[in-house]
């Protein structure tokens, strides 16, 4: 396939080659790093650079490649401090926690998720708080803290709830079934697991 000449256009096509599924995965991980760089060497506004290379990031993460996921993630964070733009700023600190979750840093994981949550909060994003939330609601049932885990899975369910997310709802019923075992209320937790089953 030919490559294309100006700016959009090689974007587009390196990153139709990057999410080739059944492209080798250096292959696509070649075509990522090219459009980082067209990012950087080119004139493009702040805005629209950094959703580009937020969906970088989203595919290094599909490749497993947690690295420049980070990275990307963390250059992107570090440019909207000043909260340029919320969606970004919010969307970049969800990548982080993210990435610090499962690497199991809860602390750091809990500090980013709190300020995705407190600009989700102000865009009135309903869909990204209630995976927030629920992002919450994990590190804290990982910390033992289960009445903080029940308190934040009651909100993401609240907020899935408004969007219809199916399978947010059935994954906070299931928390709330687990966190109830937890505290020996097996008969609230039995029902929160037909509650699981029903939205499965």
């Amino acid at each position: 396939m030919e490559q294309p000449i100006d700016v959009s256009s090689k974007l587009a096509y390196h990153f139709e080659q990057a999410n080739t599924i059944n492209a080798l995965k250096n292959n696509r991980s070649k075509h990522l790093d090219s459009i980082v760089s067209l990012l950087e060497k080119n004139q493009i506004v702040d805005s629209v650079k950094n959703i580009q290379k937020l969906k970088v990031a989203d595919s290094y993460l599909a490749l497993s490649d947690y690295s420049n996921y980070f990275k990307i993630s963390k250059v992107v964070f570090g440019e909207n401090l000043q909260e340029k733009n919320l969606f970004i700023y919010a969307k970049s600190a969800t990548n982080l926690g993210n990435y610090y979750s499962y690497f199991s840093k809860n602390d750091s994981a809990y500090y980013y998720y709190s300020i995705a949550e407190k600009q989700f909060k102000k865009l009135q994003d309903t869909k990204n708080l209630a995976n927030i939330y629920f992002q919450k609601a994990n590190i804290l049932y990982k910390e033992s803290d289960l009445l903080g885990c029940e308190i934040a899975t009651m909100t993401a369910l609240n907020f899935a709830k408004k969007t219809k997310n199916l399978i947010l709802i059935y994954e906070c019923y299931t928390n709330l079934g687990k966190i109830s075992t937890e505290f020996g209320n097996h008969k609230k937790a039995l029902s929160y697991f037909q509650k699981s089953i029903e939205h499965n």
